[in-house]
């Protein structure tokens, strides 16, 4: 039994002193005001306890003639000292919880690996997300300074150079205090195989600002890893193209990169960055397994699938069950983000012909009837100017993209009916559809790329082929474009295992994608409406050319319908004879109408601007290790 008097004693002790107004208070709304009236209680009770044993000790019951602690307080000195103690003491504990707090909040276990986040949204909260994490990863010491980014191969310099455009971007940001931003640090060299760019490329650095500081020889990587700049040798070493980069034997980059790697002291181990193109492209990937022991490896893809692929590709290979090599090297903790290159043309007047073809917003460019789902299919898309300009961009390999179909289908339509495209029929015995001179806008299609390709002589009039053009060249005949069709194989890479250049390049130049669901889930960082067709994959991309070009869907669903009806139409209703989702395909071709082909320059410089953000999260990661 504790005597009431000497808990009286105590209560009135510890109401008299100054402790309680030289503690800092707590208010009750803080979500650390329960965790502090819980510390609060605990010392209580402890001062408590320790009263009574102390008591206990003299005697059963007797009264001491005063606490300890209380016989310090009754002395004004040593007062003083215990509440300079107390409250050292519980601004210590907040401290380190809050410490901890914050710590759980960018702990990097927390940041998983990056291949490629979904820009088709516009979510509250995934915006806010993104945002504290950006402050999170800035608030986070970069872990390397010297960034060297060499290749020996000659092509795919306008994507490791848009790398380093980023790169540079992060690494001279000012610290921001207030935000907890502790600023970029650091250097960038570039190290290639040639002195100039193919296809004046060099001019385009120039026009942008992409890259500043000198190009060196690849050979001279070498002789740089080792030096020592402000205080740090290279510490981030990437490869522009590591299927060609890495591959070769004893005097290959490879070897001659782990060597390097080897010599250094443990503080001073370099990360290799590897970007990659093409996941089925595997002689160098027996090379992976040295760098994946050492833990010293990570890769960079340029787009969503190809970091898919390649990701099921490392799982496959960590799960090997006959070679203890490749199990033991830890493939599966390969760590993989995705950096996708595309540059800011806008910004520079050489490059930007923004008068070139006017892009007006979508509420003023385009009135529309409304589509009625009750029957209608005279879905008219009243634009001032027709869809006229189409360009299919890349090599000109068939096993690459459908040229051979596209023609085809072009050819029988043009048979059908030449006007809706701005054409006449052939002359007597020939067999050229020739353009109509009094049409105001006729139909061309473009194909700008490289290497050889046979073009029908129907077509002669309508296929304008353009290629091997340099970079400046491109660019400006790119933004005259309407649309854009990529006439993928089905069955190729593009999907899966390879990038294709012309998403970047279409979305550089403000020039909309015609592209089914697969096409927009393949490139996820493009899948966003401001800067999407969407066909149904029932329609193929001429006929969805001709619809658009138009304003009218109604040849296609008539054909369709001709085609898909199963059974009887039950009382002359011939859409009772469509299978069940043949409302939900007429509900996408009414979208695709309803929506139209153009779209907004506004739409592409938001669309961009969130995906530049995105790669500068990246190279955040890749600056620290995460």
């Amino acid at each position: 039994m504790i005597r009431t008097d000497i808990l009286s004693d105590l209560t009135e002790a510890k109401g008299n002193s100054d402790v309680s107004t030289r503690t800092p208070q707590i208010p009750s709304h803080s979500p650390d005001a329960g965790w502090v009236t819980q510390a609060q209680a605990i010392a209580h009770r402890t001062l408590v306890r320790f009263y009574v044993v102390g008591s206990r000790r003299r005697g059963r019951w007797a009264t001491p003639n005063l606490n300890p602690i209380m016989a310090l307080l009754n002395k004004r000195p040593n007062r003083f000292l215990l509440v300079g103690l107390a409250f050292v003491l519980f601004t210590s504990v907040l401290v380190l919880y809050s410490d901890i707090t914050s710590w759980n909040d960018i702990n990097p276990s927390h940041f998983h690996t990056s291949i490629g986040p979904s820009h088709s949204g516009s979510s509250t909260t995934t915006s806010g997300c993104a945002a504290r994490l950006e402050q999170n990863l800035r608030s986070i010491p970069q872990k390397r300074q010297r960034v060297a980014i060499a290749s020996t191969f000659g092509y795919h310099f306008d994507v490791y150079l848009a790398l380093a455009w980023t790169m540079q971007r992060v690494m001279s940001r000012p610290p921001n205090p207030a935000a907890h931003d502790l600023g970029g640090n650091g250097t960038v060299a570039v190290y290639t195989p040639e002195p100039e760019f193919h296809f004046g490329f060099d001019k385009i650095i120039d026009a942008l600002g992409l890259f500043k500081g000198d190009i060196k020889p690849s050979e001279n990587l070498f002789d740089d890893l080792d030096k020592v700049v402000d205080g740090h040798k290279v510490d981030l070493v990437v490869l522009g193209t590591c299927e060609v980069d890495l591959r070769g034997g004893s005097e290959s980059w490879h070897q001659r990169l782990l060597d390097v790697w080897d010599r250094r002291s443990d503080d001073e181990k370099f990360m290799l960055v590897c970007i990659i193109h093409n996941v089925r492209d595997e002689h160098w990937q027996p090379h992976i397994t040295e760098w994946a022991r050492r833990g010293a490896i990570r890769f960079l893809p340029i787009s969503q699938h190809v970091a898919d692929s390649f990701k099921s590709l490392l799982l496959t290979r960590a799960d090997n069950t006959h070679d203890p090599a490749l199990r033991l090297a830890g493939y599966e903790y390969i760590k993989l983000d995705t950096h996708v290159p595309i540059l800011n043309l806008s910004a520079s007047d050489q490059l930007w012909l923004s008068s070139s073809k006017p892009k007006l917003p979508l509420d003023v460019d385009i009135e529309l009837e409304g589509i009625d789902h009750s029957g209608s299919t005279n879905v008219m898309n009243k634009t001032e100017r027709k869809l006229s300009r189409a360009v299919i961009q890349g090599s000109f390999s068939t096993d690459r993209r459908e040229y051979v179909t596209v023609f085809q289908e072009l050819i029988d339509s043009l048979t059908e009916d030449p006007s809706v495209w701005g054409y006449l029929p052939p002359k007597q015995g020939e067999e050229r559809f020739l353009v109509d001179p009094e049409e105001k806008d006729p139909f061309y299609l473009y194909l700008l790329g490289s290497g050889g390709l046979d073009i029908p002589k129907a077509l002669e009039d309508m296929v304008i082929v353009k290629k091997d053009l340099d970079y400046t060249e491109f660019y400006h005949l790119m933004q005259t474009m309407d649309i854009c069709v990529p006439a993928f194989n089905p069955e190729n890479g593009y999907y899966r295992f390879q990038a294709s250049s012309t998403m970047v390049m279409a979305l550089q130049c403000n020039v909309p994608i015609l592209a089914t669901r697969r096409v927009r889930s393949a490139y996820a960082y493009a899948d966003d409406d401001r800067v999407m067709v969407t066909r149904p994959a029932v329609i193929s991309e001429v006929a969805a050319l001709r619809a658009l070009r138009i304003g009218n869907m109604k040849a296609f669903w008539d054909h369709y319908m001709q085609m898909s009806t199963i059974g009887d139409a039950a009382g002359g209703d011939i859409r009772k004879a469509l299978p069940v989702h043949g409302m939900n395909i007429y509900s996408d071709l009414g979208h695709m109408m309803e929506v139209g082909w153009r779209r907004g320059n506004a739409g592409f410089e938001s669309f961009r601007e969130g995906l530049w953000k995105e790669n500068e999260r990246v190279v955040e990661k890749l600056l620290r290790d995460l």
